[in-house]
């Protein structure tokens, strides 16, 4: 396992100790602050060596640790039983530590051992399959190192960069942050780099089935690892050049590379390069047609790589080996891998859930934008208070959502009677032609409540549903802007689904005809306006301006409720068909005793087929707006009913490209059918 060599932590002394008990006895009438200097000291240099022995020296001292008042020297300690941590695979104590190394190295404002501290906590977070945060750490340690003007760090990093699109299977955005680090390699001329580069973009190549390229970049990169003292970095490009030419058939020339990529692994004792040679040796074997021997060098990588925990390198020994059996015909074996290797993947569940995300935080983010780190890591610093608010909304955002849930239960409920409703009326034979066509509006109306409750409904609930146990899982991940942010979002996606229900329980009260009118007499102006304040943040999101010319002094009597659910409809549909910058405009005019209410939109229009349809509850067209906003056309549908029960109309105008015009009639009084 690689890890970051922290030469800066490494606090010279002049004292050399054979063992734990001269050290204790040269310290014993020493100061506080030496004997910590000196444990720590000692501490780090067994870590390679007896990684146990310096964590239980390092945990000895941690009373001591109190009383030292020097933050560098805190710092080191920190980081030392991190990385003792760490080498023993004790990843949620390394975290643990290394963030309090960074802490205070961040207070201090430190410039050596931040960029290592950063380096090291993304490659736990890579280990542990957070991409999300893993990628955090590689960015903001690339850019603290480019600020310090530290390139070999800062190719460290684009390296790290470059695996976590490989694990992603990302392989053309692999490619572009190698060429990143290529591009930093040549103009500092660093030997080691270029050539670990080179071998990676070697590997690329082979990845993508370009094996004289990857033959190519492979040999380039070690011309200069031969120049380096590297025999790790040496050892893995030789291994990767035997899997070049297994790859592409040339198994007799494979052999030579891969012995002396193993006699290399040996002698460093370094496990992560035997297993994967012994991966290499079963891929040799499998080419060769001995599928035994292949299985053999399988299972010694696989119980290598058990203990290095690496998912992604199990399920593809146990694929590897199953595959063999099958070839020896060996069924009850291969089934037996192949089991372990379904519930293996059962367990990558959660893993694609993350990969995704990364996926989607790699393409808006971009690569290597220092300016945008330091913005980022400046708007990430909030107040308890702030976060206390926070914790506070997202208690009741799931609240809010049990809620929505038990009102889904209910709209089923409300569907189950209407098949029900729909099955009587069959078995009926009065007016039969009537009958028919009552059959068929309802079948229809099903429809559409299935199709709102199944797609319209169920999905953004879903969707909330897989963020929320994402901020569960990985609540400790999530910076505050970042739940911020989520938390809009799930308001906003909570607002909608509320309009939806609000819109059905409506629709359903007005389809069993108990739907009453509440006549009131309301100022229609100042109803609008309440209105458009309830929307105005949906459109100042897509930059458009809403206008109200509504007469302040037009008095309506009616039923307030059923307006401003007219209003809120129309206004809504034409925020979701205009284009980001446009305008809506509302006023009203006078008609033979009506109050004609105008909504106008200077937004995509509507077909003339479309426009004929709209207020048909069987017509199924897909109702997207400009930003992908997705509708039922439910509400057209509800405008339409509801101003008749109040006793007025409702037309559309448009063309499609020129907007949209909406107008509601309706009685300065109302009539009661």
């Amino acid at each position: 396992m690689f890890k970051a060599i922290v030469i800066f932590f490494l606090i010279s002394s002049n004292i050399m100790y054979s063992n734990i008990d001269s050290l204790r006895k040269s310290l014993e009438n020493k100061p506080d602050s030496v004997k910590f200097k000196e444990y720590n000291l000692y501490a780090s240099s067994l870590v390679n060596s007896n990684p146990e022995v310096s964590l239980e020296i390092l945990v000895s001292i941690s009373e001591l640790s109190k009383k030292i008042k020097e933050p560098e020297k805190l710092a080191r300690y920190y980081f030392n039983l991190a990385f003792a941590n760490d080498y023993l695979e004790n990843l949620d104590s390394a975290l643990k530590y290394y963030h309090l190394s960074l802490n205070i190295l961040k207070d201090i404002k430190s410039k050596v051992g931040i960029n290592h501290c950063l380096n090291n906590i993304g490659i736990i977070y890579k280990k542990k399959n957070n991409y999300i945060a893993a990628l955090k750490a590689y960015r903001e340690a690339y850019d603290f190192a480019k600020n310090n003007n530290n390139t070999p760090s800062m190719l460290s990093v684009i390296n790290n960069i470059a695996n976590i699109y490989l694990d992603l299977k990302d392989y053309e955005k692999m490619k572009e942050t190698l060429d990143k680090g290529l591009e930093i390699s040549i103009e500092s001329n660093d030997t080691l780099s270029r050539g670990f580069i080179y071998s990676n973009i070697g590997n690329y190549y082979n990845l993508i089935g370009n094996y004289s390229k990857a033959k190519q970049f492979c040999d380039k990169g070690f011309t200069y690892l031969k120049l380096t003292d590297r025999l790790d970095l040496i050892t893995s490009n030789r291994n990767l050049f035997a899997r070049i030419l297994i790859s592409q058939n040339e198994t007799s020339r494979a052999l030579p590379f891969l012995k002396l990529a193993e006699t290399y692994a040996d002698s460093l004792k370094n496990d992560l390069l035997i297993s994967n040679i012994y991966n290499t040796y079963g891929s040799y074997y499998t080419k060769s047609g001995d599928f035994k021997q292949s299985i053999d060098y399988n299972i010694k990588s696989l119980e290598i790589s058990k203990n290095l925990n690496n998912t992604f390198i199990l399920k593809n020994l146990y694929d590897n080996i199953a595959d063999n059996y099958f070839a020896l015909g060996d069924f009850e074996n291969a089934y037996k891998y192949l089991d372990t290797l379904i519930n293996l993947t059962d367990s990558l569940n959660k893993i694609a859930v993350v990969s995704e995300i990364a996926q989607a935080s790699l393409s808006l983010e971009g690569d290597f934008n220092a300016e945008r780190v330091v913005k980022y890591r400046e708007e990430v610093k909030s107040t308890k208070e702030e976060n206390a608010l926070i914790k506070k909304y997202l208690n009741e955002i799931t609240v809010y959502l049990y809620i929505i849930g038990l009102l889904a239960l209910f709209l089923l409920g409300l569907t189950a009677m209407l098949v029900f409703k729909a099955k009587q009326l069959k078995r009926t034979n009065e007016a039969l032609s009537l009958s028919e066509k009552n059959l068929m509006d309802l079948n229809a109306t099903k429809d559409k409540f299935f199709s709102i409750i199944a797609h319209d409904l169920r999905g953004p609930m879903g969707g909330t549903k897989m963020i929320l146990d994402q901020m569960n899982i990985y609540k400790d991940d999530f910076t505050d802007i970042e739940k911020q942010e989520i938390i809009k979002e799930l308001a906003i996606s909570s607002t909608e689904m509320l309009n939806l229900l609000e819109n059905l329980l409506l629709w359903s009260t007005a389809q069993r005809n108990s739907l009453e009118i509440n006549q009131s007499r309301f100022n229609a102006n100042a109803s609008v306006q309440s209105t458009i304040d309830l929307l105005i943040t949906t459109a100042n999101n897509k930059n458009i301006t809403i206008n109200n010319y509504v007469d302040k002094n037009l008095i309506i009597d009616n039923d307030v409720n059923l307006f401003d659910t007219l209003i809120r409809n129309t206004v809504n549909n034409s925020i979701k068909f205009t284009n980001s910058g446009g305008t809506i405009e509302l006023s009203n005019e006078s008609n033979n005793g009506q109050a004609v209410f105008i909504i106008k939109d200077n937004g995509v229009g509507i077909d003339e087929i479309d426009l004929d349809n709209l207020f048909r509850i069987d017509y199924k067209k897909p109702d997207i707006g400009t930003n992908g906003e997705r509708g039922t056309g439910l509400g057209l549908i509800i405008c339409k009913e509801f101003s008749q029960i109040m006793g007025g109309d409702i037309s559309i105008s448009s063309k499609s490209g020129e907007g949209t015009t909406v107008k509601i009639s309706l009685p300065l009084t109302v009539h009661n059918n």
